[in-house]
């Protein structure tokens, strides 16, 4: 039995054999990529304009930030923290509704946290997420630049409570005092 399954598994049929020996068909390539035909080619540098003007927007917004914000972000991109194509609209245009203070503090977070921002699989996200923590306030431990929803509240409990007094019309008061009574 052992030796009829050995003798089996050496022989090929003759179709395969032929093809294997043959290699691939001329027209036809054997790789997993996509061809690249004329329709692609257009496609593909279609899609490349399109990102080029969106990067040229992108700089465009940057350049509209104010001088020293904008001077600090460049930076970034000359030391190679960040790379042409790592920001897009979106997160420039939700970086540049902030106010100066706090473009600032998410400058300082951005500076001091090198290593998240490099390591960050989208530095858009990054940014945004930068961007919105400053918002609320747990950017940093003390939450500076945040608004309290709570502060109007607690301050109002805080304040002591003034006493009301009563009123009596002027006439009544000089009736009961004399007119020529000094008013402390």
């Amino acid at each position: 039995f052992g030796s009829r399954v050995r003798a089996q598994a050496h022989t090929i049929p003759a179709a395969c054999a032929a093809h294997s020996l043959a290699g691939p068909k001329m027209g036809r390539s054997r790789s997993r990529s996509r061809s690249r035909g004329r329709g692609d080619d257009r496609k593909a540098s279609d899609a490349s304009k399109g990102a080029n003007n969106e990067q040229e927007i992108v700089s465009v917004a940057i350049k509209q930030l104010p001088t020293e914000i904008r001077d600090r972000l460049e930076k970034l991109f000359d030391e190679g923290l960040l790379k042409q194509g790592d920001l897009d609209l979106r997160s420039i245009t939700v970086f540049a509704s902030l106010n100066e203070g706090l473009q600032a503090r998410v400058m300082n977070h951005l500076e001091g946290e090198r290593i998240y921002v490099a390591n960050a699989r989208s530095k858009s996200g990054f940014l945004i997420a930068t961007c919105d923590k400053a918002k609320t306030g747990c950017l940093d431990a003390r939450g500076l630049g945040a608004i309290d929803p709570w502060r109007t509240a607690l301050v109002a409990m805080a304040t002591p409570k003034q006493k009301l007094i009563d009123l009596k019309p002027e006439r009544d008061w000089l009736e009961q005092h004399e007119e020529g009574a000094v008013i402390k």
